[in-house]
């Protein structure tokens, strides 16, 4: 494991928002990598959004239970990332951040 402690900027946003957009530009500025939250979407959790179904609360958490796992192999490498993700709920942010081993929840 890296010594250098690495970093994370999530850019959140609604769908459409632009989090794509932004973050991509911002990893190139920062010389970081970008993580699209959308890649990370299970077969089954993509086949939803295909046919306009909304996700459950049980098709997310393990969404990002893998984001907060990558995050957390990342910045043990101490790696710079940028994660698109639209974590609208504070309960959302809270299992990602969790991706830091530091971090202390409430």
């Amino acid at each position: 494991m890296s010594s250098e402690k690495g970093i994370c900027i999530v850019v959140m946003g609604v769908s459409g928002a632009g989090k794509s957009t932004i973050g991509v530009m911002l990893a190139e500025v920062i010389n970081g990598r970008f993580l699209d939250a959308d890649d990370y979407h299970s077969q089954s959790n993509k086949d939803k959004m295909k046919n306009g179904i909304p996700l459950s609360e049980e098709d997310r958490i393990p969404w990002l239970e893998t984001l907060r796992d990558a995050l957390r192999v990342s910045l043990g490498k101490g790696e710079t990332v940028v994660l698109g993700c639209s974590a609208l709920q504070k309960h959302y942010r809270d299992i990602l951040r969790c991706g830091d081993a530091n971090y202390i929840p409430d």
